[in-house]
């Protein structure tokens, strides 16, 4: 058996088989889809499992159908949200997004900040410890 790439995964759903594939087509269609972030949408995901915030079976439906639009552009978004409510279908979900994604890897949500930048200088202060400051 061939081994599937990183980022996807199959389920079997309503007696068929699926393969949901997080490549940047899906995070393309889920973003022109609904005119939010990817990340956004797994960091309501992880919210969500931290019980911080209830389910929004739209975020699990858009993001499945746009997972699956490689493979079967026929599931329309109705059928994704039905997909939407089983926990297999789900867990296929963050399977798929975290092994495509190197930021989940790492915890979800938006890329780390860049560290700030080091500033060099002589060790001198501008001014002296005791200088009075001039009024604003």
């Amino acid at each position: 058996m061939k081994a599937e790439p990183a980022g996807e995964v199959g389920f079997s759903w309503g007696g068929a088989d699926y393969t949901l594939r997080f490549g940047m087509g899906a995070i393309r269609a889920y973003e022109r889809a609904t005119g939010g972030s990817v990340f956004d949408a797994f960091d309501h995901i992880q919210a969500v499992q931290e019980g911080r915030e209830r389910v929004r079976l739209t975020v699990l439906g858009d993001l499945i159908c746009a997972g699956l639009a490689h493979y079967h552009p026929d599931v329309d978004p109705e059928t994704a949200m039905a997909m939407a409510v089983d926990p297999a279908v789900n867990e296929a979900l963050i399977e798929g997004y975290t092994e495509s994604m190197p930021v989940a890897k790492g915890g979800g949500g938006n890329p780390p900040k860049p560290a700030g930048r080091k500033r060099g200088g002589t060790g001198a202060r501008s001014s002296s410890a005791g200088a009075k400051r001039g009024k604003g």
